[in-house]
């Protein structure tokens, strides 16, 4: 974890993983593969706003690839419950 900025109302940090991920010994990710960015900042009357965004590497996992749709679907469904969209109404976002 590395502290970009940081500030009483503004905090920007990033992760990266230092170690090999694995599922059942099996190597998923290897260090640096999996990337993150993430940001707090203050709103007016003490209201905080945070977003971030996290990729892996294009080549990091065989498990990975042919998998876009379901990601994009995941993160599509994320941002409708947030927002106060319903989920079973709008078609996926990626098929």
């Amino acid at each position: 974890m590395r502290i970009l900025s940081a500030a009483a109302d503004r905090l920007v940090f990033e992760t990266e993983n230092v170690t090999t991920v694995r599922y059942l010994l099996m190597p998923l990710f290897h260090p640096g593969d999996i990337q993150s960015i993430h940001f707090l900042e203050r709103e007016p009357e003490d209201v905080w706003r945070y977003y971030s965004i996290m990729r892996t590497g294009k080549n990091s996992s065989s498990l990975i690839p042919g998998k876009e749709a379901s990601a994009v679907n995941s993160a599509v469904a994320f941002y409708r419950h947030l927002a106060g969209i319903p989920t079973d109404k709008e078609p996926p976002a990626m098929r």
